[in-house]
């Protein structure tokens, strides 16, 4: 991978095939695989803020569970959702699961991944792990990345099944896809085979679409979406009224 003029790799190693890279860009750094691809990116002046617009996008979930008091991510990158809900709801519990043990240092060391009991780190894959788990869940992030995608047996209608079982009544999952690397529509038809209700945000620019999908099937009238965006956007600096523009159900 060729370097811009304006970066330099602070950290780098191999780990269970892949390569880690921590690399800063003036006023961010960021996580990559050993390719062009970011990961994942903070600003080091602020960096509980949500940098990457695809991580901003999946926030919206909170607008489907806007107190969610038990959450789960499959995937940790540099633990920009963690982090961020870790500050903004302080009364939320986070279960983490990560493949790669060097990803979940990187995010401590490089990352300012805070370290206390609400946040909780599994070292496992993201299938076995999560089925083995006793808890049930009021939102799960899904974003599971290796350097060229996501892992294929995380991209099965078995794999959403047992999402789906882990959902507390109202919960949702939330899952982030790569344009470039998946079958959009092919992935968005295992969801609807797995989830009564599910809708979709294209992220502009990043070639990323968010999907979101529940257990029950019900209808939400845009309107109140905008009231909730409202109540959520004044007490957290994302726009999430303009993100709804580009909120949609998924028709059956």
């Amino acid at each position: 991978m060729r370097l811009m003029k304006n970066e330099k790799i602070i950290f780098e190693t191999e780990s269970m095939g892949m390569r880690i890279q921590v690399i800063d860009r003036m006023e961010r750094r960021e996580l990559k695989f050993g390719n062009h691809i970011i990961q994942s990116a903070i600003s080091k002046a602020n960096p509980d803020y949500l940098l990457l617009s695809y991580t901003q996008y999946m926030t919206l979930g909170l607008i489907f569970c806007a107190s969610p008091e038990m959450i789960l991510h499959i995937g940790l990158g540099a633990g920009n959702i963690p982090r961020f809900i870790h500050k903004h709801y302080p009364s939320a519990f986070q279960d983490v699961i990560e493949l790669n043990p060097e990803v979940i240092s990187v995010a401590y060391r490089y990352f300012d991944l805070p370290q206390n009991k609400r946040i909780r780190l599994v070292v496992g894959d993201g299938f076995s792990t999560m089925v083995s788990c006793k808890n049930e869940y009021d939102l799960i992030f899904l974003d599971a990345f290796q350097a060229e995608g996501a892992p294929s047996h995380l991209n099965t209608i078995e794999f959403f099944r047992h999402l789906s079982r882990k959902l507390k009544p109202g919960g949702w999952v939330v899952g982030n896809l790569w344009t470039s690397h998946e079958n959009i529509s092919e992935k968005i038809k295992k969801w609807q085979g797995v989830f009564e209700t599910v809708w979709k945000a294209p992220v502009p620019v990043m070639g990323n679409v968010i999907l979101y999908g529940e257990n029950q099937k019900r209808i939400f009238d845009r309107s109140l979406l905008q009231e909730k965006a409202l109540v959520i956007q004044q007490c957290i600096p994302l726009k999430f009224l303009d993100f709804l523009n580009n909120l949609e159900p998924v028709p059956p």
